[in-house]
């Protein structure tokens, strides 16, 4: 019984973690693709020959985003998996 409830809290807890991330992840990639298209429109000869140094920066923070947004991802998805598991498991130990 103990092994049950245990299972349910921390299948309820892993599943608030994935409703925060997932708004966390929504404001995320609105800022990706805001600064995308912030990328797009200064990506001019002008900029690259004036303002190079900050360009690339911006490229370089833009892909940093990128591969962060990527891991929070596979968290996002991990946590999801292993609240079915625990649910899973819970229903099997129970009966």
């Amino acid at each position: 019984m103990k092994a049950t409830v245990l299972l349910f809290v921390a299948a309820f807890l892993l599943a608030s973690f994935a409703v925060f991330l997932r708004g966390k992840l929504k404001d995320g990639e609105r800022k990706i693709r805001a600064g995308r298209q912030k990328l797009a429109k200064y990506d001019n000869w002008f900029v690259e020959i004036f303002f190079s140094d900050k360009l690339y920066a911006g490229r370089r923070d833009l892909s940093e985003g990128e591969k962060k947004m990527s891991f929070w991802k596979v968290i996002f998805a991990l946590s999801i998996i292993l609240c079915i598991v625990c649910i899973v498991a819970a229903i099997k130990i129970r009966r």
